[in-house]
């Protein structure tokens, strides 16, 4: 399990690497917001959840959380959770990233938001989109949606 483990950490950090340090580097969108990242470590995850699937399906499907708890504490199960954790913050962390292209957030802000997405998604998630609604639009956006289109 522990060569899975650095193996699904190994994929997913070039993209974080390129969004949070080389953001504004011609290849980095491109490479950093392909879909290919997480759906490798959503395929890995696959590999080790599908054969598992007998015995965690009723864990799963009757939401007892001693039972939970009890399959939780193998190392199988902590391995998944990290990757399956590893690819939607890497989805969210693309999102936050294409997105604040968009806005008038700081680079530096905008590093800062995605290293708290890559430890904690949800946590940066939220706090882009706080920043966002704080900061806005670019000015020349605002400016173009006052202005009414000339015929």
């Amino acid at each position: 399990m522990g060569l899975i483990l650095y193996l699904s950490t190994f994929i997913a950090v070039p993209p974080w690497l390129m969004m949070i340090f080389f953001p504004k580097w011609g290849p980095t969108r491109a490479i950093a917001t392909s879909p290919i990242w997480a759906m490798v470590l959503c395929a890995l995850y696959s590999l080790m959840f599908l054969p598992l699937l007998p015995t965690l399906f009723p864990i799963l499907a009757l939401h007892d959380l001693k039972s939970l708890s009890g399959a939780m504490g193998t190392h199988a199960a902590a391995t998944m959770l990290w990757i399956h954790i590893q690819a939607f913050s890497l989805l969210i962390g693309a999102r936050v990233y294409q997105e604040s292209e968009h806005t008038a957030i700081n680079s530096w802000i905008r590093s800062l938001i995605l290293f708290v997405t890559m430890v904690a998604g949800p946590v940066g998630f939220l706090a882009f989109r706080i920043v966002e609604k704080m900061v806005g639009q670019p000015q020349e956006q605002v400016e173009t949606q006052a202005t009414p289109a000339e015929n």
